[in-house]
């Protein structure tokens, strides 16, 4: 089974999609993982990051939540890397939540699993989910179909002070349809250095959430708005920053699957930029276990 993560914040503009994008590739490039993004916002910011603003895909998310179809018949391979691939997001699921009565909302969540993952090929080793920016249905779904969740903020009050909903959120998800639902960790993304507010709110988040925090945080860099401009994760840039990027999430990643209690594969040698992050060895199909906190 697939060790199933959902990238969750109800605040928009977190870094939640580039998260998602670049933690894929890292997992795919990196650890040899074949990893799978399904794009669950309707503002289909993931599937643009990996397929291109111009890209039009068959099939979408929607009909794997409506028709359903199943997972394999929805997913396209990127052309960065066969063994990433995704199912494209629709704007139509914003409009579809306000048709759907709240009083349902309980009995989709419940099913969340099996409807997102039908027919999920065996091969796949990663499914990761990119959530709306909402305390809505569709991040509840999501929440409801996964092993993890890992949450993504900024070095803000806002960020800090909206930690307290997601928790609730994730703990009602975890109580009411998913006793299986962990944490997979905190990232804080878009962090400046040597600016005393952005240190002061990482100390902040180090000093609450001391066993969520995942290291390194993430810091602004002018090669992620060049990769969304290009469609193309930073783990396969070549500008001159995205070394370090790679080694940032290279040991996120690292963490993420050591948290979920996922046997983590030595890291891949093929980028001369990769070494340290593990020992060199084989890579191999990875044994899931349940994610714990």
């Amino acid at each position: 089974m697939a060790l199933v993560l959902a990238v969750a914040n109800q605040k928009g503009g977190v870094g939640k999609s580039t998260t998602a994008v670049n933690l894929a590739a890292t997992f795919t490039a990196q650890y040899g993982l074949r990893t799978l993004v399904i794009d669950m916002d309707g503002q289909c910011n993931a599937t643009a990051a990996l397929m291109g603003m111009d890209w039009q895909p068959t099939h979408t998310i929607k009909d794997v939540l409506w028709e359903p179809m199943a997972i394999a018949d929805v997913m396209v391979p990127t052309r960065h890397d066969p063994r990433l691939s995704v199912v494209a997001g629709s704007p139509e699921l914003s409009y579809f939540e306000k048709s759907i009565e709240p009083h349902v909302w309980d009995d989709i969540v419940q099913e969340a699993r099996a409807t997102l993952l039908n027919g999920l090929p065996d091969e796949v080793d990663v499914v990761i989910l990119d959530t709306p920016p909402t305390l809505g249905l569709w991040l509840n779904t999501a929440l409801g179909a996964s092993d993890a969740a890992l949450v993504v903020c900024w070095p803000d009050s806002f960020s800090l002070s909206g930690m307290t909903q997601v928790l609730e959120t994730i703990a009602h998800i975890r109580d009411s349809a998913n006793s299986g639902l962990g944490l997979a960790g905190l990232l804080v993304n878009n962090v400046r250095t040597g600016v005393r507010e952005h240190d002061g709110y990482l100390t902040l988040f180090r000093t609450q959430f001391p066993d969520l925090m995942l290291e390194p945080p993430v810091l602004q860099r002018t090669v992620f708005s060049e990769a969304q401009r290009l469609a193309v994760p930073v783990q396969w840039m070549s500008d001159r920053a995205a070394p370090e990027v790679r080694r940032w999430y290279g040991q996120i990643a690292g963490s993420i699957l050591e948290r979920c209690g996922v046997t983590a594969p030595a890291v891949e040698s093929t980028a001369a930029d990769s070494g340290g992050l593990g020992p060199e060895a084989s890579v191999g199909r990875v044994p899931r276990a349940r994610a714990g906190v």
